[in-house]
């Protein structure tokens, strides 16, 4: 396949999830590298080169990225076809990255030297998971990766990868690359990307560090069209160009933390890097904030007009939708730190009792919703009613 003819692309782009875990929120503000620091070269060796079947550049970076930190080569085309089994959409265009990298936490990454294809099987065959044989989660799963989380700090998108990539190989000894993503709409032997293009298909990508080639920093990226592309498959990419499409398409990194260890950091507000004894005390006092006066907001403010609407939708619905016993809490199914334009709309909100609030509608934590609690009201009605 020459460059001429490379379909170039095959990233979506990205819906947003209040659920993603922010790296920003458990690295402490002062243990972030301080950018006059970092020094002006700072690159990954990353693991083989790759080239891109058709649409599938999500699963070549996901490859790519955990090949680099398991030092082995990944097999890019299984890792597209568990993203589209996970996503239901098999026959649709490309990926979007949140996806891509859900399949190395939850199967692993299988290694190249036990794919029983080669890309010469094409991608209307590789890309669908019931093409290929039973038993190949069990070789991937010792590759699977214990979390991933959205690139955030206290920077610009730009600095915030560049710090990322430097604190977690000398503070958590991680090498770790960054997937992020762009609007490819250049030549694929160009090796400088200063522009912002807006005509083109999203392509993902990793950064693995930055360059200063003069007296401007660049990231380095490693594209997935083998060495063909840019400058032995690198290219440098400028700040206005991360920045401009980093909300659009998100940036991740996967970390060597347990899903439970980090939502137990992250509800707690403790950092990487505090000892026992922070561990405890933060603890401690977020048990007395939650029973005695917990922000359910989240920093989030209450309209005025909330206390008179919360009234009228009570006195036409006293009862909770749940269990029928006699309401408490009026419940926003779309809660108000994560969209406060719903926060006055009759349709998302709901009836609950003390017990139904908590437990069911917000699966114990107030953090956590469902925006289709309503049909999970009525299935469980139904439910209940049909027991024997």
């Amino acid at each position: 396949m020459t460059k001429e003819n490379k379909v170039l692309g095959g990233l979506k782009e990205l819906p947003p999830d209040s659920h993603d875990f922010k790296l920003g929120a458990i690295i402490p503000i002062k243990e972030f590298p301080k950018l006059e620091k970092l020094p002006d070269e700072f690159v990954l060796e990353t693991s083989d080169l790759k080239d891109q079947l058709d649409d599938q550049c999500t699963g070549n970076t996901t490859a790519l990225l955990i090949g680099t930190n398991e030092g082995i080569p990944i097999e890019e085309t299984w890792m597209f076809a568990k993203s589209k089994e996970l996503s239901g959409d098999v026959d649709s265009w490309g990926q979007n990255l949140r996806t891509a990298f859900k399949v190395g936490t939850k199967f692993g990454a299988l290694p190249k030297n036990k794919s029983p294809f080669t890309s010469e099987k094409g991608n209307e065959f590789l890309r669908r998971i019931e093409n290929w044989p039973d038993g190949l989660d069990f070789y991937a799963s010792p590759q699977k990766q214990k979390t991933f989380w959205a690139v955030s700090g206290p920077y610009d998108a730009f600095d915030n990868i560049r710090a990322t990539i430097f604190y977690l190989k000398n503070k958590l000894n991680q090498k770790q690359g960054v997937g992020m993503g762009l609007v490819w709409g250049y030549p694929a032997e160009q090796y400088i990307l200063s522009e912002i293009k807006e005509s083109g298909e999203g392509h993902a990508i990793t950064c693995k560090g930055w360059k200063k080639p003069i007296d401007e920093t660049y990231l380095v990226l490693q594209n997935s069209w083998g060495k063909e592309a840019g400058k032995n498959g690198e290219h440098l990419i400028l700040r206005e160009v991360v920045n401009h499409f980093a909300s659009k398409y998100g940036v991740f990194v996967y970390l060597d933390m347990p899903r439970e260890k980090a939502e137990y950091y992250l509800e707690n507000n403790i950092k990487l890097g505090d000892n026992w004894a922070v561990e405890i005390s933060k603890s401690l006092w977020r048990f007395f904030r939650d029973m005695f006066w917990e922000d359910r907001l989240f920093g989030a403010e209450r309209s005025g007009e909330w206390p008179r609407l919360r009234d009228k939708y009570f006195s036409q619905n006293l009862l909770c939708e749940l269990c029928g016993e006699r309401g408490r809490e009026v419940h926003h199914i779309i809660p108000v730190s994560v969209d406060k334009s719903k926060e006055l709309l009759w349709e998302n909100l709901v009836t609950g009792c003390k017990k139904c609030h908590l437990r069911f509608y917000h699966l114990g934590s107030f953090r956590s919703y469902e925006k289709d609690i309503k049909k999970e009201i009525a299935l469980w009605k139904t439910k209940r009613a049909n027991r024997p």
